[in-house]
């Protein structure tokens, strides 16, 4: 009798502890799974908002971008003299035309929101895998962020300037298909290749001011600190001015020589057939694009293409960040 009591104590205890083990083996497998499904939902919701951010600078910009593309090429090509009065002109019909007629106005758009979407994504993927440790002082933190903004530009210049020259031929005239079917003959591809190495450079140091300087301000100007939506906006103005006038400043050479360079006309020989800086120089200033005259009227056209694409990335990308973060905090 005793025997069979200790048996059947000893199952009991057997079945329990088993039972004990199972449950703690679907605990741990219960906080895996939803691990996994947070940190899932948590990138998701940093890549779209990669893509929002991205895509809706552009949907702002575009008429902008396609304004300066119009100004870089009269400025070029153009009858003299060209002065601001000219950029304001060339500006007012393009975005007057957004109500008249908005096929035109954001002309070149596609090709526009297809670059900047792939530099965003990419952008969104750099910061999320390649963090910056905090023990760095705030200049240091700085030359890091904007070295991996950097980075960013040589990666996606490639791809980048393929929809560039898309861009810039359909704002002059050319269909998409017809740039396309260009640029796939030797010829083409010969001078999209030339066009993708100034174009890398102006890229690069474009990314590291608008990604990486950008983010140092808002960061350096306390906006996480700043509950009131007032703050915010302030700081991501200010921050978008300051970012957009250096990178235009900055760009305004290689951005405006890979404009002029892409649009020559198709069936000249390139000016560059052995492409090296110096002849780079030569193109540039052959069209008197360094005068003041000239460059004056054009930066003050970039800086206002930038400012908007800036402002809008700028507040999308806070909103998106500080959205992800809390949910990311309600699911622990």
């Amino acid at each position: 009798m005793k025997d069979k009591e200790i048996a059947t104590n000893i199952s009991v205890r057997s079945t329990y502890s088993t039972n004990k083990l199972d449950s703690n083996v679907s605990s741990a497998h219960d906080i895996k799974v939803k691990t996994t499904i947070l940190s899932m939902s948590y990138e998701k919701c940093l890549l779209l908002t990669g893509v929002l951010s991205g895509f809706f600078a552009n949907i702002v910009a575009i008429p902008f971008s396609a304004s300066y593309i119009k100004s870089a090429t009269t400025a070029a090509f153009g009858s003299p003299p060209f002065s601001l009065t000219s950029v304001i002109r060339i500006h007012h019909g393009i975005l007057s035309s957004i109500v008249t007629k908005p096929s035109q106005g954001f002309t070149g758009g596609t090709a526009r929101s297809c670059q900047k979407v792939t530099t965003s994504l990419t952008n969104k993927v750099l910061s999320e895998y390649f963090t910056i440790s905090e023990d760095l002082s705030q200049n240091e933190k700085m030359l890091w962020m904007m070295a991996r903004a950097g980075v960013l530009g040589a990666i996606v210049s490639p791809v980048g300037n393929y929809f560039k020259i898309l861009q810039s031929s359909k704002v002059n005239g050319y269909s998409y298909q017809s740039t396309i079917k260009y640029l796939a003959t030797p010829g083409g591809f010969k001078r999209y290749r030339e066009n993708t190495l100034p174009f890398m450079f102006g890229e690069s140091l474009r990314c590291s001011v608008f990604f990486g300087a950008n983010l140092f301000l808002r960061e350096n100007m306390g906006i996480k600190n700043k509950p009131n939506l007032i703050d915010k906006l302030s700081i991501c103005t200010t921050a978008s001015l300051i970012a957009a006038t250096i990178e235009s400043i900055i760009a305004y050479p290689f951005e405006t020589f890979a404009i002029i360079h892409s649009q020559q006309k198709r069936d000249s020989n390139s000016k560059t057939d052995r492409a090296s800086f110096k002849t780079y120089a030569n193109l540039f200033t052959s069209h008197h694009l360094h005068r003041s005259s000239k460059a004056a009227p054009l930066v003050s056209a970039l800086i206002a293409k930038n400012f908007f694409a800036n402002f809008t990335y700028t507040c999308i990308d806070e909103t998106g960040n500080e959205l992800a973060n809390k949910y990311r905090t309600d699911k622990k």
